[in-house]
């Protein structure tokens, strides 16, 4: 069962983590200030003068969406983290043959690959040289020549 956000919180050994939770909190909080931004930017061109404000309010939405999709990209970067790290757990939990609670409390077993798969093809059979007198030569740039 996961663990509440504030028992998440005070975690002081990090074994469950909130970044997950609360990224799209985030991410709206952002959009808001941008947007909140945005208009004082307006406002203030438009106290300075016409012309300033015209261009100021041509910029803002330019400088609004530039900002946004930075912003997108780095909490995507930590999503992106956090899924590697769960990921991770997960493949090493099937390595060594066991199941594994992973982060939100479900245990997982491990499985075999779904879809059809050809024998040795993505494997570490396939970087294996086959013993000599049997099967192909190697090809590609480890080939004699």
């Amino acid at each position: 069962m996961p663990k509440g956000f504030f028992t998440s919180l005070f975690d002081i050994s990090f074994k469950s983590f909130i970044t997950t939770r609360v990224i799209s909190v985030l991410y709206v909080l952002v959009m808001v200030a941008l947007g909140i931004g945005a208009i004082v930017f307006v406002a203030a061109g438009f106290a300075q003068n016409s012309a300033t404000g015209v261009v100021f309010l041509i910029l803002s939405p330019i400088g609004f969406i530039f900002y946004l999709l930075y912003v997108r990209v780095l909490l995507e970067v930590v999503v992106i983290l956090f899924r590697i790290h769960d990921n991770t757990a997960l493949m090493a939990g099937q390595a060594r043959g066991g199941s594994l609670i992973v982060p939100g409390g479900d245990p997982r077993s491990p499985s075999a690959p779904e879809g059809p798969t050809s024998p040795g093809r993505g494997t570490l059979e396939s970087f294996r040289e086959p013993p000599p007198g049997t099967g192909t030569p190697p090809q590609g740039p480890q080939a004699p020549r």
